[in-house]
């Protein structure tokens, strides 16, 4: 069951990546410059993208910021896809 799993994780990774918009938006723009993107925000996922920005600019120099921030919110989204299925899975 977990490989499972595993494989429907990688499978949203890979078309959320190749179907991630490539260009900036006021989210991600935020992050770059330790914004705020409106005012109730969502701090821990800013503090989260502004690592993640620095740490994608390591180990794949040249890319596009907007592309660096998809590529976190499709492992964001495929880990919280993968957390809600083990606890359904616990619960049933």
């Amino acid at each position: 069951m977990i490989r499972r799993l595993a494989v429907v994780a990688t499978a949203l990774v890979a078309t959320a990546s190749l179907t991630s918009c490539a260009t900036f938006d006021r989210n991600d723009a935020a992050a770059v410059v330790n914004g705020v993107p409106h005012p109730p925000g969502y701090p821990l996922y800013m503090l989260l993208l502004r690592a993640w920005l620095w740490l994608a600019g390591i180990i794949v120099p040249g890319s596009e910021l907007a592309w660096r921030g998809n590529i976190l919110s499709a492992l964001l989204g495929s880990l919280s896809v993968g957390v809600t299925s083990l606890v359904a899975l616990a619960v049933t």
